[in-house]
């Protein structure tokens, strides 16, 4: 893949005005793919930074998924992977393949990818679309176990989420690790079922030509 061309974040609305910069600046970000459902926009609002720095934004929301699997104290990984799969399998209708659209329209130049977190929908649509660039699964490993780190920090901004579930801190603290094994597990996963995540995406609805402009877009720069 072309470096610096696909990023991924968490609540973009938490980008602020530096980071905003520089990535428009320095990277050249041109496109926010936002993957927050209505009321996850109602409730938190638009990328205002990413909007000032000339980031154009684009809702592409995915919802509908089931989600009782994660919705304990402690999932396991195997609920992860079980989760995952209904993100990519059971969303509503149109909503990966809007995704999917939206990116092959922005892998031109540098664009991002977002959700609530950045772990979960970001997290498959990011695994799909390095799967699609020819990535090792080693790195999209890495690429995904990365949001451990990323979201640790920031845990107590999902403070409403446990309390309303009736959790602890430490037990909503496990629904921000990244295990390697969940995303490594649901990439084997997938291509039993469907052949290659390509084939997934396709039986989603996904439409071909968009996926063979990402791939080609994806893996260009990087073989030249």
């Amino acid at each position: 893949m072309p470096p610096n061309r696909v990023f991924r974040s968490g609540d973009p609305t938490t980008v602020g005005p530096a980071e905003a910069a520089e990535l428009a600046g320095r990277h050249g970000l041109r496109t926010a793919l936002d993957l927050r459902s209505d009321p996850e926009v109602d409730q938190g609002g638009p990328p205002s930074a990413l909007l000032a720095a000339g980031v154009r934004w684009v809702r592409t929301p995915v919802f509908g998924y089931p989600r009782e699997t994660v919705h304990q104290p402690r999932p396991t990984t195997d609920a992860y992977v079980r989760y995952y799969r209904g993100i990519a399998e059971h969303s509503a209708p149109g909503c990966l393949p809007a995704v999917f659209a939206a990116a092959a329209q922005a892998a031109d130049e540098p664009f991002l990818v977002s959700c609530s977190a950045g772990k979960d929908r970001t997290g498959v649509v990011i695994a799909s679309l390095l799967d699609l660039a020819g990535t090792p699964d080693t790195d999209i490993v890495t690429d995904y176990a990365a949001s451990t780190a990323g979201l640790g920090p920031h845990s107590d901004r999902f403070a409403a989420k446990w309390t309303r579930h009736g959790w602890t801190r430490e037990e909503y603290l496990t629904h921000l690790v990244a295990r390697p094994d969940t995303i490594r597990s649901w990439l084997a996963e997938t291509r039993r079922t469907y052949g290659s995540v390509r084939g997934a995406l396709l039986a989603r609805g996904v439409g071909a030509d968009d996926l063979t402009r990402l791939t080609d877009l994806l893996r260009k720069e990087s073989m030249c």
